[in-house]
């Protein structure tokens, strides 16, 4: 849906190998929502809010030290890692009751932290790099993350019979979005004309 509105908004012509691919892209993400299914309650690791914590640093670091630098890939990165603390995060937090003890909790700490830095990023990555390509790396590695981490640090599985179609779904979604992000600008979208920032990966609209 980004993509398509980012055509009508910032005027992007999308090429023929952008186009299968954020379709080969959305049909992976759909394929894997399909094939996870309900999930029982388990406790989280003893070590998940401590490992998340430092990880969520390294991020705040990263953000920091490249935030003048013109790399939206490694700030869409930074976005959807950042999404993925909080997506794992919400997962170990038990809420059998609401209580404001929960507040001296880590967990929902690290929520609130991970939200706040995958805004900054995905923001910042939307300024410098191409709509289309930002957003699909972001929504990649938001999804197969937490989704990978969930299958080792909470037993999740697939629903049964989706095995081979879950796998299929992941190696097809991560393609997608490594090739929209590496891609260049005049390739994978191609550039407005005047080459607004906001419509290709590299200043100017060059490739």
């Amino acid at each position: 849906m980004t993509v398509l509105l980012s055509r009508l908004v910032f005027k992007t012509r999308l090429g023929a190998a952008a186009l299968w691919s954020m379709g080969v892209l959305v049909l992976g993400l759909v394929v894997i929502a399909l094939s996870t299914g309900e999930q029982p309650a388990g406790s989280a690791p003893g070590f998940l809010a401590g490992w998340l914590g430092v990880l969520l640093v390294l991020l705040v670091a990263a953000l920091a030290g490249g935030y003048r630098r013109h790399a939206p890939v490694l700030f869409a990165l930074i976005a959807g890692l950042s999404a993925s603390i909080a997506a794992l995060a919400a997962r170990g937090l038990e809420l059998s009751e609401f209580s404001l003890r929960l507040l001296t909790q880590p967990l929902p700490w690290i929520i609130l932290g991970s939200g706040v830095v995958a805004m900054v990023s995905y923001t910042r990555a939307l300024e410098q790099g191409a709509v289309g390509s930002m957003t699909g790396l972001y929504s990649v590695v938001e999804v197969l993350v937490p989704g990978i981490a969930g299958m080792i640090l909470f037993s999740d599985a697939a629903r049964p019979g989706w095995e081979v179609y879950k796998f299929a779904a992941i190696v097809c979604a991560l393609g997608a979005g490594v090739f929209l992000a590496l891609r260049s600008g005049s390739e994978a979208l191609a550039a407005v004309a005047g080459g607004a920032p906001t419509d290709t990966l590299s200043p100017g609209g060059g490739a």
